[in-house]
């Protein structure tokens, strides 16, 4: 499994895994959605493996660290 951390701001995407400086992601198709299998997928934001709870909760704390929304 992967995960990503995505924040969603005035129409701007910012990728939360990809640190304090990571830029806005201004492209409304960056967002992909399988209707297939029910996956959504944002393209060009990072991925950490999420083999272990553990390691999901910890991106999670991570992206958050560096949110600027609420």
């Amino acid at each position: 499994m992967e995960a990503s951390f995505v924040e969603v701001y005035n129409n701007s995407l910012r990728d939360l895994l990809g640190g304090p400086n990571a830029p806005f992601i201004n492209d409304q198709s960056a967002i992909k959605h399988d209707s297939n299998g029910g996956h959504t997928h944002v393209a060009g934001v990072s991925r950490v493996r999420a083999v272990q709870i553990s390691k999901a909760v910890h991106a999670s704390e991570a992206g958050r660290c560096v949110s600027r929304v609420g």
